[in-house]
């Protein structure tokens, strides 16, 4: 190998350099230009992506990341498809029905809905398809489940507080200093 120093390298717009001296850990390797030894990038690589020190989960995420990173477009659809059927019981052909039935908008709010950006709405206790919705109202149906809120007394109480908020009396009362 030639050597060459770092200064240099840069200079040559290279990415690696090699300076014959060894590194603090004892290899005599090319080292890139960012500043550290190849040989130890590699190792400490190796040890990064070691299954045997990984949690079961972490390899199951990665086996599934490197699977969708090789999967085509039409592959990723169908992939999609199947595991809203299976979270949601949107199977295909439901899906593409309650699409036209809701001429393509969130149910609950009636934006239109982008194909792609479309939540099937279920009961994650039965799993039974409800309806599409939009991001912003899959979200908030959500949260009202989630702590406890009746759908209908918090519109009733929305109602109320536009039609006389509780502020609007705050205005005429002096502010004590």
């Amino acid at each position: 190998m030639k050597i060459i120093s770092r200064k240099d390298a840069k200079s040559k717009g290279l990415k690696r350099y090699y300076t014959g001296k060894p590194c603090k850990r004892g290899h005599v390797s090319e080292h890139f230009v960012r500043g550290s030894c190849v040989e130890c990038e590699l190792l400490r690589d190796r040890k990064r992506n070691r299954v045997d020190n990984m949690t079961p989960e972490q390899i199951e995420s990665r086996r599934k990341r490197d699977r969708i990173a090789n999967m085509t477009p039409e592959q990723i659809k169908r992939q999609n498809q199947r595991n809203r059927t299976r979270n949601s019981g949107f199977t295909p052909e439901l899906f593409d029905y309650a699409y036209r039935e809701q001429k393509g908008c969130c149910f609950l709010c009636g934006i239109e809905l982008a194909r792609d950006k479309v939540y099937a709405d279920h009961d994650h206790d039965t799993k039974t398809p409800r309806a599409l919705l939009c991001a912003l109202c899959n979200s908030f149906e959500g949260w009202l489940k989630k702590i406890g809120v009746d759908p209908e007394e918090w519109g009733r109480n929305t109602n109320a507080y536009r039609r006389q908020p509780p502020a609007a009396g705050f205005a005429s009362r002096p502010v004590n200093n």
